[in-house]
C-alpha cells in the first residue's frame, strides 16, 4: 500500500514501528544479540516490549483493551515487523 494512501494514523503508526525496529533491531549485531547469534527464533524482551506499546492487540476491540483497529493496521505492523527484522516468533517473522 503506498504510504500517500495512508490516513496520519495509519502513517504514524508505520512510522513508530520503523523507529522500533531501527531502535531494537536494527543492526546485525543487535539481532545476532537478540536471537542467540541466530538460534532463536523469538525473543521474549522485545516481544514483551512490542506487546507493552499495544501493538499485538492492534485488531482486537477496545472493549477487549486492544487498539479496535482493522486488517489494514495489522498488514501494516507486519510489514513494518518484517521489514525491520523484529525477532518475535508470534509477530510472523521467524
Amino acid at each position: 500500500m503506498a504510504v500517500q494512501s495512508l490516513n496520519h494514523e495509519q502513517r504514524a503508526f508505520v512510522e513508530a514501528v520503523h523507529d522500533f525496529a531501527q531502535r531494537e533491531c536494527g543492526t546485525r549485531e543487535q539481532r545476532d544479540a537478540l536471537t542467540d547469534q541466530g538460534h532463536e527464533v523469538h525473543n521474549q524482551q522485545l516481544y514483551e516490549r512490542i506487546a507493552e506499546l499495544g501493538w499485538l492487540g492492534v485488531t482486537v476491540p477496545e472493549e477487549f483493551g486492544g487498539s479496535g483497529t482493522g486488517a489494514v493496521e495489522l498488514c501494516l505492523l507486519l510489514e513494518e515487523v518484517s521489514r525491520g527484522m523484529i525477532r518475535s516468533a508470534s509477530s510472523g517473522s521467524a
